[in-house]
Parts: structure tokens; C-alpha cells; sequence
């Protein structure tokens, strides 16, 4: 995690040629690639049914790589951005939500589609994070995957979790908290930071600006909880199972 993004591979099949579609996804994948100094080096282009993939490869300074392993009991966990924004944004596209304020479905809908990636806030992480993990199927599953990698076990406690004003405005506070949770695409980061680190890094990064919050901690004990005013709240820990049925 936390590299300086450099090149991109684009394998693209496609069912039928269509000109118009392919203007459209060449102009929204130029646009990214160019905000991020990113050259398409190569790929492939074949017939079959719709599929994108794309490797994106870059470069870190030697062992200043972020992994999921690095962090230690003790450690206090954050997480970048708003969780939670994306499912909603889904939910709109597939017809199964209704948001009355159009500025709220409109952002919604681009965390979903449009969705930021952190990559100048992963790089300045080097300096202090002991772990990192992208946060794409769920927060409290890919946390809890940072904490199992560390050989440590997790607690989130569920009042800081940070969420936005349009998802709170559209499916009210507790239920916005559980889309943090347990919602997925947001591509935020979800970081553990030493304690000696942390004055440090809000000294240097100062949280307001740089968008992202203490939620919990790593501790010794194996296993994910979630708390609230000191009470444990029932939740699956699973996240997104890429290979399940």
C-alpha cells in the first residue's frame, strides 16, 4: 500500500464495438490516469462479454512499503474519508433507494461511481502508519483483515465512525454508522498509527484537512468488535466474499 502510482495495464473485452461507449470510458479513463501522472503501457482488447481489468503499478521508497502486517497491540486504528457513501450510491443506481434532495442522490452516486483515490495522503502515511489496507469490501471486514495480517485483533468504536451529511440526511444517523461498516467500494483508507506517532502525525497532517479519524484500536486479543458507549454491538465481520455464492 502507499506507493506513487506510475503505469497501468487496461485488459478490455467487449461484447460488440460501440464508439460511443468507448469514447465516453476512454475520456473518464484518461481523465484519472492524467490527475495521477499514470501511462497506459499496454494490455489486451478481445471479443466476449464485458470485462475491465486493470493492473496499476508504481513505486515506493525501499521497505517503506505499507503492508497489513505492521501493526502492533496498541496501536490506534483511522480511517480516511466517509464508509458507508458508496453502498448508498449503489442503491440509488439499482433502483432499491430514494433520496428526495437531488444535491444528496448527486453525491451519493458519484462516491459510487466517481469514487477519490487517497493517494497523496497514502504517500505522506509512510512517515507514520505501521499498517495500512484500502477499504473496498467493508470497513469492519477489511479492518479486521488489517488486524488478523498483524497478528492482532481490532476494536471500532461505532459513535466515532465518520459519516456524511447526505448519508445521514437519507438513512439516518444509527443506519448510516452500519453502512460505514459494513458497506463497500469507498476505497478509503483504513490505517494503524504507533501512539508515539500520533502527535506527529496530527501535527503534520492535521486530520481536518486530510480527512480521516481515530476509530479504534489494536489490541492482543484475536477478533473484531465494535462498541458503543463501552456496550459490544453484534455485527458479521465477513465483509464482501469475493469467491461466494
Amino acid at each position: 500500500m502507499c506507493a506513487r502510482p506510475a503505469w497501468a495495464l487496461l485488459a478490455l473485452t467487449l461484447p460488440s464495438v460501440d464508439e460511443s461507449w468507448l469514447a465516453a470510458f476512454a475520456a473518464g479513463f484518461c481523465k484519472l490516469a492524467r490527475a495521477h501522472n499514470v501511462a497506459l503501457v499496454g494490455g489486451d482488447t478481445t471479443s466476449g462479454p464485458l470485462c475491465i481489468t486493470v493492473q496499476v503499478l508504481g513505486h515506493a521508497p525501499a521497505s517503506q512499503a505499507l503492508l497489513r502486517s505492521g501493526g502492533k497491540a496498541g496501536d490506534l486504528l483511522f480511517v480516511s474519508g466517509t464508509p458507508g457513501d458508496a453502498v448508498a450510491g449503489l442503491a440509488i443506481e439499482q433502483g432499491k433507494l430514494h433520496v428526495d434532495n437531488p444535491q444528496h442522490a448527486t453525491y451519493l452516486r458519484e462516491r459510487f461511481l466517481f469514487p477519490t483515490p487517497r493517494l497523496e495522503l497514502g504517500e505522506r502515511l509512510r512517515a507514520y502508519a505501521s499498517a495500512c489496507i484500502d477499504v473496498s469490501d467493508g470497513l469492519l471486514g477489511d479492518a479486521g483483515k488489517l488486524a488478523k495480517a498483524s497478528a492482532c485483533g481490532v476494536d471500532i468504536d461505532f459513535l466515532s465512525l465518520p459519516v456524511s451529511t447526505p448519508l445521514v440526511a437519507t438513512a439516518g444517523d444509527e443506519q448510516a454508522r452500519r453502512l460505514a461498516l459494513i458497506g463497500g467500494d469507498d476505497y478509503e483508507l483504513c490505517f494503524a498509527v504507533p501512539p508515539a506517532a500520533l502527535e506527529a502525525l496530527q501535527r503534520d497532517l492535521p486530520p481536518d484537512e486530510w480527512g480521516y479519524r481515530r476509530i479504534g484500536r489494536l489490541h492482543a486479543v484475536s477478533g473484531s468488535r465494535v462498541t458503543r458507549a463501552g456496550t459490544v454491538m453484534e455485527f458479521s465481520h465477513a465483509g464482501f466474499d469475493h469467491f461466494g455464492r
